[in-house]
């Protein structure tokens, strides 16, 4: 274990028991050079949130006391029993059937407002598709993807 995830393990600690909240810390290899963080337990919803807004904030949260701890920035990834693996395969499948939907209509359409990590997802899935491109527009929390057919000139 190196020192970045003795750190996190260390101020995973302190918040769950802040928190009374019991879960298992794992690390997985880094990938993108962002350090992957698990924790696995029940009732871990509080951690989640509604739409994982809860654990975007405590994802962050790492990242800064990290920062603050070794005094560099280290990209920390953390997944709340599965959540962020499963709501990762429902934004695709979302970004799939709008960007199916833009196609067949030939015009744009709207995605409702979503975290910058959702956005990021749907972006990278309109990026597969030949045709078709994606901008993000509005400001915080509703801040939405619109998918758009390229047009030819």
């Amino acid at each position: 274990m190196d020192t970045h995830e003795k750190e996190i393990e260390k101020i995973l600690k302190e918040l769950l028991d802040i928190l009374e909240i019991k879960a298992k810390i794992s690390f997985s290899d880094k990938t993108d050079e962002r350090l992957n963080v698990t924790l696995e337990g029940e009732n871990l919803g509080l951690l989640i949130g509604f739409r994982g807004e809860t654990l975007n904030a405590v994802q962050l949260f790492l990242e800064i006391a990290l920062y603050r701890k070794v005094n560099e920035w280290v990209p920390v990834t953390l997944d709340i029993a599965g959540y962020r693996k499963e709501r990762e395969e429902q934004v695709k499948k979302l970004a799939e059937k709008f960007c199916d939907r833009a196609k067949f209509f030939a015009k744009s359409v709207e995605l409702a407002p979503m975290s910058s990590y959702d956005r990021m997802i749907v972006h990278t899935v309109v990026s597969t598709f030949p045709g078709l491109k994606s901008e993000s527009t509005g400001e915080g929390k509703f801040r939405r993807v619109i998918i758009s057919p390229v047009l030819k000139p």
